[in-house]
């Protein structure tokens, strides 16, 4: 009797244990763009070329093409990208559904997003 008490108590503890211990699959992973500079010739304006230029074209508003995407976010419409400020930039909350969702046909995937993020809140630098 005495035997099966002690083997019931190790059994509880080695559960209990097991229990609370953390699992390998919790682990926090962090996004792999945080700490990297995002530039816009490479990362931003070929996001604009895939997803926004066919509903953005030259002569429109606001006119995301290649060569004056650029000047038209900081300038002629600087409310579209307040540099170092994502979440107040019109542009970063289109595209995470505040208003009209952009582009329409659907978001730009997480680490897209994040691409666009990061490069505001790194100052939204013409490079």
């Amino acid at each position: 009797m005495k035997n099966t008490i002690r083997i019931l108590s190790s059994v509880t503890i080695l559960a209990m244990m097991f229990s609370l211990t953390g699992c390998y699959y919790d682990e926090v992973v962090e996004n792999s763009t945080t700490n990297q500079n995002v530039s816009f010739a490479n990362d931003i304006q070929p996001l604009f070329n895939a997803n926004c230029v066919a509903c953005h074209p030259s002569l429109s508003d606001p006119d995301l093409t290649e060569g004056n995407s650029y000047n038209f976010i900081r300038v002629i419409d600087p409310a579209l990208v307040v540099p170092g400020d994502a979440n107040g930039s019109e542009l970063y909350q289109r595209l995470t559904g505040v208003g009209n969702i952009m582009p329409p046909s659907g978001s730009l995937s997480n680490a897209d997003i994040k691409l666009v993020e990061d490069w505001i809140n790194q100052g939204a630098l013409n490079n």
